[in-house]
Parts: structure tokens; C-alpha cells; sequence
């Protein structure tokens, strides 16, 4: 009787794990095409993935320019998938082409999810990521070189972890938070200030040992030592408000000073591209977004009372004018709510007449009557 007991429980703990893994999966009939057959069901899982992460993530953030934005994730469809049934496959001139119904891994632990559920709460913000060269030896080669080294090592982390909108300033000058109107093209900046020193490793002779007075390292080792220092701001260009700051180092031994020093700014680029991540998965899981609205009006008093209406709405953490000028005005709002959703409230106040123009994943474009 025990045993049969057991064997109950098992068997119904097994059903309600199946059926909890099953309430993770999205299914989806996709097609895909190939040389062989095995290809073209690889391009369908691709296919799959790709449908269900567009459910979670506006179509318009899958791709930029220059890459195919996620491709990391699409790169392993494979091990998101739970399930192939292949409903249809033919043969034809140009290779081969099935139907298969897929199963997704929608499970919200799923690398996945974890991914996409950080793009989607910071909806694909515009990333821009300047390094500058701060170091005391006021080297040309340094302040020209290690500075890209550190901006492409943070730019390609970023992207690895499917931002698509990381871009390039137009300037590597020094940026404080009083130069950020330089940035108006993007919603993060990433600020670094490089240093990097090196120095010959030197050992003292044996007869230093005995001598109270010696002063000098005189045995050439042949190795240099190099340290690189580097500070990172990372400011919301809207607010100038730092999401954080902090301070990452790279130590190399090499037996050249430029190897040493390369070593170590890729180092510390590893290290600053790491805990930047670290900031952009806090901010995503952060109640607050950013929306911009550009309003047309031809008062600026409608501008302020627009101002006001917007801090007695539910939902609004933060409201800043950013700028009014012919006509055009553009004001920030930190809020937990979407720009329809936001828009909705605005409309229903007896002190605004808006007309709705425009409206996108953080852009709310009005007019005021």
C-alpha cells in the first residue's frame, strides 16, 4: 500500500512538473530553409526564437544597422528549444524547406528571458560609450590608442548582451556632466577617464642585502610591469542623473611595455564591461522609465502647466523641462508608465487639451491646443 502510495505521489509531482514546464513554453509553427534538411530546421528554430522574442521586444530593436541585433541569442536558438514536430518538409531546386511546430523555453529564469526581459524594461536605450586618456605621461600614442581599446571592449559587451542601439561619439574630448548636451543623441552615457603606467621590474644584487644604504634596484629583469587605472561614470544624458560610478584596475607582466600595458587596459576593459552590465541589469529591474515628450505649442506657459499637470499624475517620479524654442518644446518624465498609457492620463485632465501625434516605445509626441 505504501509503495502505492508512493508511486502516486511521484507520478502526480511528475505531472505538475510537466505541466509547469509546459506553462514556460510558447509554442509556434514557423518555416525554415536550408541546404539539407538539418539546416533548414536549425533556420526554423532561429525563426522560432526569434518570433517569440518579438512578442517580449519591438521589432524595430532586432536589427541596426551595421548587426543583426540579438544575434547572439538567435546564434543558440538551439538551447532554447523544448520541442520540434515537423509538420511539412519538401525538397526543391534551391535545397530544402520544413514547416515544424517549436517549442520555446518562455521560463522567466531562462538565460532567454533574463536577456530579453533586460532589454524590453529599458527599452533598448541609446548607448553612447566614450573613454578618455587621463594618465600623468602625456603620450599621443596613449591617449589615441588605449582609449578605443576600452570603448570597443565596453561597446561589444553591450552588444553581446543585445543592446542594438550603441553608438560612437562624435568627440573623445573630456565630457563632465556639463558637456553632456554633446550626447543629445543618446539616453545612457558611459564615461571613462585611462591611466596606464609602466615600470622595468628590477631586482636588488646580493651584496644589497648587506648594505643598510642601498638605495638602487640595479638587476635588470627584463620584464615591465604596467597598472591601468580606469574610472567610469555612467550618467542618464535626460536628468544627468549617475546611475553609478565606479573604479576597475588591470595588472600585466609582460617582457615588452607595450605588451604589458595592452594586456593591461584589455584587462581592465573586461572588468569596467562587466560591472557596467551589472549597472544595466539594476536600472532595468528598476520601477522607473524614461520617457520624452515633444510637444508643439505656441505658448511656453503651456509648456509649464503641462510641466505641472505631469507631477499630480499617478506613476510620475520625475518631470524635467529639457528645452522650448519656436514653438517646439521637450520635457522628461521618469515613470512607471507607458507613453499611451501616460498619455491616457494627461487626457482626461480638464486643464490640457491634447492632441496625440506620435507614439513609440519611450516618445510621446502631443500638440496643445
Amino acid at each position: 500500500m505504501k509503495t502505492r502510495r508512493s508511486y502516486a505521489f511521484g507520478l502526480l509531482f511528475s505531472s505538475l512538473l510537466l505541466l509547469s514546464n509546459l506553462s514556460f513554453a510558447q509554442e509556434v509553427v514557423v518555416k525554415g530553409v536550408g541546404p539539407d534538411k538539418n539546416s533548414a530546421l536549425r533556420d526554423a528554430s532561429r525563426n522560432a526564437v526569434e518570433q517569440v522574442v518579438g512578442t517580449y521586444i519591438d521589432s524595430k530593436t532586432l536589427i541596426s544597422k551595421n548587426v543583426v541585433a540579438l544575434d547572439e541569442i538567435y546564434a543558440k536558438s538551439q538551447g532554447f528549444i523544448r520541442n520540434v514536430t515537423v509538420l511539412d518538409s519538401k525538397q526543391g531546386n534551391n535545397g530544402w524547406e520544413v514547416t515544424a511546430k517549436i517549442d520555446v523555453n518562455t521560463n522567466p529564469d531562462s538565460q532567454l528571458m533574463s536577456r530579453v526581459a533586460m532589454i524590453a524594461q529599458l527599452n533598448d536605450p541609446r548607448i553612447g560609450v566614450v573613454v578618455t586618456y587621463h594618465g600623468n605621461e602625456k603620450s599621443e600614442d596613449k591617449k589615441s590608442k588605449y582609449p578605443i581599446v576600452c570603448t570597443a571592449a565596453i561597446n561589444e559587451n553591450l552588444i553581446r548582451q543585445g543592446f542594438t542601439h550603441v553608438v560612437i561619439p562624435q568627440s573623445n574630448e573630456e565630457t563632465e556632466l556639463n558637456g553632456l548636451k554633446k550626447f543629445e543623441n543618446v539616453d545612457f552615457i558611459v564615461m571613462g577617464k585611462l591611466d596606464v603606467n609602466a615600470n622595468d621590474i628590477k631586482l636588488p644584487k646580493y651584496s644589497d642585502y648587506t648594505n643598510e644604504n642601498a638605495q638602487e634596484f640595479s638587476v635588470v629583469t627584463g620584464l615591465q610591469r604596467a597598472l591601468a587605472e580606469l574610472d567610469v561614470k555612467v550618467v542618464r544624458a535626460d536628468t544627468q542623473e549617475i546611475v553609478g560610478e565606479f573604479h576597475v584596475e588591470g595588472d600585466a607582466m609582460q617582457n615588452d611595455v607595450n605588451r604589458s600595458e595592452n594586456t593591461a587596459v584589455a584587462l581592465a576593459s573586461s572588468r569596467a564591461a562587466e560591472k557596467v552590465k551589472e549597472l544595466f541589469k539594476r536600472a532595468a529591474s528598476s520601477v522607473e522609465g524614461n520617457v520624452q515628450i515633444k510637444v508643439r505649442t505656441d505658448s511656453y506657459e503651456q509648456v509649464i502647466i503641462l510641466e505641472q499637470e505631469l507631477r499630480q499624475t499617478a506613476g510620475v517620479q520625475n518631470v524635467s523641462v529639457k528645452s522650448y524654442e519656436n514653438g517646439k518644446g521637450t520635457v522628461f518624465v521618469s515613470t512607471s508608465l507607458l507613453p499611451n498609457q501616460l498619455f491616457k492620463q494627461l487626457k482626461m485632465k480638464p486643464n490640457l487639451n491634447l492632441f496625440l501625434e506620435n507614439v513609440s516605445a519611450n516618445l510621446l509626441e502631443i500638440s496643445m491646443g
